[in-house]
């Protein structure tokens, strides 16, 4: 037989290609469920290789999300494109395996997230309108010009005009003042501030030496060039910043222009004490760029200064805000800018000198995981319009198990019904054939790993399916087999006329099925999307297990006999 050691060395190669694809999908599932989850955050890219398994089969979330079309200025029609393509990304970078998009009508996607373990971070991801946001932050007098104005509102006094030297003065005052009153509450020892102190932790004095005496002003104090306000003090901070009397007092006084935004975590100034701050930012309310600038960011560790082995984000900007970014820098050095996303600000780095070059990094007291949800919404963008989850739904894993169990089952039973079918009826053939069969299943299951695909429920009955029409592809040859050993020809004769002349009935089967295939990978969605791929992958797969894997086993067998059983 001609060349039949480089067929062979193809088989060969293949079978070896299959077994290394599979390998990295069987270490995978063969770990406990907390080991697969720390490769999931650990090391995503490894997912990539894996067979996955769908939302029917492992458990996960389903969410129907409408958009918000009363927040836009006009009709967008590209609105939801553009929503899609955002939360598509999102979703990607939550690594997320094979999930699941579908537009519904104009204003609703449908998202399905297959072993999704953290609803409440993947949620906050997928529907954050996430603007970003690039604010100087205010000098010390401005800052401190406004709080004394809001403390002269509250307290019900006069506020000076905005061309008032007497308001400046007296802010500047103001600023002394509390500087001096803190400093004496850190350092004096003096009975009056262990008494305040005292009365306000209602013990023996402890170490809080931040306690405040429950006035606007002594609410909002002073840590370093920083103002901090205690966590528990949060809720009425905010609450006198939102009165209209202090907005109209603070835009009189020249200063509507800007604005009061919280840090993003709370904080613990002092070491060994239990109270917790948040920061108070004074930014100017017109930002000097948006998050649209951004080209890239990525959660790194800081290698090193001051935050040396916190969680820091790398970001890098396209060519127009590389430009921007240079000149608001080159203009404001030694003044902090604010990043300030969704009117939070996660941090605001003194600018030390001009950066230009398009890079730049985001610091702050945040976690690992913290940086990498930043860093998935900066990449992302900002969505177009709000989106509301109008639906969700959560199938949970012992659903999934289930589905599994039955469905190896049902394999399990098919294959050897088969397998017992092949044997009795061929013989020696029957099992030529189930090899042939082993490795279709292979080439697919191998396919699908390479590809990052997923398995779904219905991708289980694609499989059984393909046993079945692999089998038929065989018998059709075997059959012309017998056709041509009952005519008188040679076993080898019979061999090559009975896979030539079955060849044109197996090629028109496959060919219709393939093309139905492809049809419902471009149309279809969810599982039908899943079976469609296992169709068009195994029905490949079974062409050339057929058609050259069998017929090469085939002829090696019996080419050299007088008989073959068949």
């Amino acid at each position: 037989m001609k060349n039949a050691g480089f067929r062979f060395g193809i088989v060969l190669a293949v079978l070896a290609l299959t077994v290394w694809l599979l390998v990295p999908s069987i270490q995978f599932y063969s770990k406990s469920e907390a080991e697969q989850e720390n490769i999931r955050r650990d090391t995503p890219h490894k997912l990539k290789r894996i067979l996955n398994l769908g939302l029917d089969l492992q458990g996960g979330m389903r969410l129907v999300l409408e958009i918000d079309r009363s927040k836009l200025d006009s009709d967008d029609k590209d609105v939801i494109d553009r929503a899609y393509a955002i939360i598509e990304n999102r979703i990607n970078q939550l690594g997320v395996a094979e999930p699941i998009l579908q537009k519904q009508g104009r204003d609703r996607i449908i998202v399905e997230l297959p072993g999704i373990k953290d609803e409440k971070v993947a949620k906050e991801v997928i529907g954050k309108t996430a603007q970003l946001e690039f604010n100087l932050v205010r000098d010390d007098a401005t800052r401190e010009r406004a709080l004394s104005i809001i403390e002269t509102t509250v307290s019900g006094g006069k506020v000076e005009d905005s061309d008032s030297e007497g308001a400046k003065d007296k802010a500047a005052e103001d600023k002394e003042k509390a500087e001096a009153e803190l400093a004496d509450k850190l350092f004096s020892g003096s009975e009056a501030a262990e008494a305040e102190k005292k009365d306000k932790e209602g013990g023996d004095g402890g170490s809080d030496p931040f306690a405040s005496a429950g006035t606007f002003r002594t609410m909002v104090q002073y840590y370093g060039d920083m103002s901090i306000v205690k966590t528990e003090d949060v809720r009425r901070v905010s609450e006198f910043l939102r009165r209209d009397d202090v907005r109209r007092a603070l835009d009189r006084a020249g200063l509507g222009g800007n604005s009061f935004l919280w840090g993003n975590e709370p904080v613990t100034p002092e070491r060994g004490s239990a109270a917790t701050y948040k920061y108070l930012y004074y930014v100017k309310s017109a930002p000097e760029m948006k998050g649209d600038v951004i080209k890239n960011a990525m959660a790194n560790i800081d290698q090193g200064g001051m935050n040396a082995g916190k969680a820091k984000v790398d970001m890098e900007l396209n060519a127009a805000g590389a430009r921007r970014f240079a000149t608001v820098t080159a203009h404001n050095v030694q003044k902090c800018l604010a990043i300030v996303l969704d009117s939070t600000v996660y941090s605001a780095p003194r600018i030390q000198a001009k950066i230009s070059g398009g890079r730049a990094e985001i610091t702050g007291s945040f976690t690992m995981e913290e940086a990498k949800a930043l860093s998935i919404i900066l990449r992302a963008g900002a969505l177009p319009a709000p989106v509301n989850i109008i639906e969700e739904r959560t199938v949970g894993p012992s659903l999934g198990q289930d589905a599994i169990e039955k469905g190896i089952l049902s394999m399990i039973i098919g294959t050897a019904l088969i397998i017992l079918f092949m044997i009795v009826y061929y013989q020696i053939s029957g099992l030529i054939v189930l090899f042939a069969l082993f490795l279709n299943m292979l080439i697919v299951l191998a396919t699908m790993a390479a590809f990052g695909a997923t398995l779904t429920l219905p991708g289980i009955a694609g499989l059984i399916l393909l046993i079945s029409m692999g089998t038929d592809a065989n018998v059709l040859i075997f059959e012309r087999i017998r056709e041509e050993l009952a005519q008188g020809r040679t076993v080898r004769s019979a061999i090559e006329q009975g896979y030539q002349n079955a060849l044109s009935a197996i090629i028109d089967a496959n060919l219709t099925s393939i093309v139905v295939g492809f049809i419902l990978m471009w149309k279809g969605t969810g599982p039908i999307r899943g079976f469609a791929v296992i169709l068009v992958i195994g029905i490949t797969a079974s062409l050339f297990t057929a058609l050259f894997v069998s017929k090469l086993l085939m002829t090696s067998a019996f080419h050299k006999r007088a008989k073959i059983s068949i």
